[in-house]
């Protein structure tokens, strides 16, 4: 399955880009370089998402989520050929949020957000999860590791650094957010290994798993259904 990758210079270029049926569109931002572009866009938010913006008591979380509502809104209108104002964000029973729209052919994507990135996918193939965290050592990350699979705890245990931490942790967070049952899933039921997604040792052929880079210190996972 084949991704590519967009960063803040392509939303000035949305003309040039084009989603085909097996593809998936992700979108790296880096919400600092584009503050006032956000700003003037932020009149395609409702009553109800701005005043959530203006709850945020720290000026970094009031921006994430303002340029990941207001990209989620945007990307989505375009790709589906409709107004922004066209475009809702729903809620699913356990929380994962859904693009709503008049269009018959549905739009899947998923978000996540970390210092100063924030990161959306797109596709029409299926579900699709992304995480990306900013790498920051913490001196408890092993004991948070005690709660994954036994071969992964091992592997950090081994690790001589907290890379392998954030690698783990990003694609069991971007599975789950793919199959959209959050809390529901106990986190030590699977494994993931850089050739993909287990469980009970077998392997999950129905998803892919990409675990790479954004910029320094930023770890991204995409997990994206095959069928």
């Amino acid at each position: 399955m084949k991704f590519h990758i967009f960063r803040d210079e392509n939303l000035f270029k949305l003309s040039k880009i084009q989603l085909n049926d097996k593809e998936n569109h992700v979108w790296v931002i880096c919400w600092e370089n584009i503050v006032s572009w956000i700003n003037k866009e932020k009149s395609v938010l409702k009553k109800n998402e701005l005043k959530m913006a203006e709850s945020f008591y720290f000026e970094e979380d009031k921006m994430r989520y303002m340029t990941g509502r207001i990209l989620t809104k945007i990307l989505s209108a375009y790709y589906l050929e409709i107004k922004s104002e066209e475009v809702f964000i729903e809620q699913d029973f356990y929380g994962k949020p859904f693009i709503v729209s008049h269009k018959e052919k549905r739009l899947y994507h998923n978000i996540s957000h970390s210092g100063k990135y924030v990161l959306l996918v797109f596709t029409y193939s299926g579900l699709v999860g992304i995480d990306v965290e900013e790498e920051k050592y913490f001196l408890e990350y092993k004991e948070l590791a005690k709660n994954f699979h036994k071969e992964e705890y091992s592997k950090i245990c081994k690790s001589s650094d907290i890379h392998e931490f954030y690698r783990v942790w990003t694609a069991k967070e971007a599975y789950v957010k793919a199959i959209g049952k959050g809390l529901q899933i106990n986190l030590n039921s699977f494994n993931v290994r850089e050739d993909g997604i287990y469980e009970r040792g077998k392997k999950l052929e129905a998803w892919d798993l990409f675990v790479f880079k954004v910029a320094d210190r930023y770890t991204t996972a995409l997990v994206i259904n095959k069928i």
